[in-house]
């Protein structure tokens, strides 16, 4: 999901669901690959002959089954282990628009300088399985979390931006960590100490 803020107003808020298949031939010290997002079996099969004829016509010889290939159910499901605390997806949109709002009122009322004001929101879920021509099945979850605040202050002639991120593979726990109203002063701050900032001096440096 994502969600932005600006001109103090909850601009947009955007989920969507992406789903796809990629393959992948390791031949001949060569990398082939391909990508479908139709799940049906004649896509996949299609797209394991796209890749095949790809590899032969690189001077290889390969089939689309491997004589050592195993049966995926022959071998115990790997499956990463989750720490994610506050999975997005259980919490509503109120919750997530909210700690937007949070760091836009903070930033607005940080200094009469402080112009426009920023805020981004944006959480990604995927949910993978991987396996193997040896038999090997992998399954697991990736979540990552990302906030950002972008502060524009102006005084007289100079307009300076500040900007300050958060985030990394995790929930909503981001903001345990990093509350939004720490972001934003960060940011705020950042704005308008630039806007004191001396020029840089010209000439050559040692």
């Amino acid at each position: 999901m994502v969600i932005i803020c600006e001109e103090d107003r909850i601009e947009k808020v955007v989920s969507g669901l992406d789903i796809g298949v990629g393959l992948r031939l390791l031949f001949d010290r060569k990398t082939f690959y391909g990508f479908t997002t139709e799940l049906s079996k004649a896509s996949l099969l299609n797209l394991a002959r796209r890749i095949s004829r790809s590899a032969k016509e690189g001077g290889g010889s390969i089939g689309l089954s491997h004589p050592k290939s195993k049966a995926l159910s022959s071998l115990p499901v790997s499956r990463s282990p989750s720490s994610i605390q506050r999975h997005p997806e259980k919490l509503s949109i109120a919750e997530r628009v909210s700690v937007v709002k949070r760091a836009n009122e903070l930033a607005r009322r940080h200094d009469p300088h402080v112009q426009q004001v920023r805020v981004l929101y944006r959480d990604v879920s995927q949910k993978l399985s991987i396996s193997n021509s040896e038999g090997l099945l992998a399954e697991g979850e990736r979540v990552g979390t990302v906030f950002t605040v972008q502060v524009v202050s102006a005084k007289g002639d100079v307009v300076q931006t500040g900007y300050e991120p958060a985030g990394g593979t995790m929930g909503f726990e981001l903001f345990d960590l990093h509350p939004p109203e720490e972001v934003a002063r960060a940011a705020a701050q950042r704005s308008l100490l630039m806007l004191s900032a001396r020029k840089a001096p010209m000439g050559k440096m040692r």
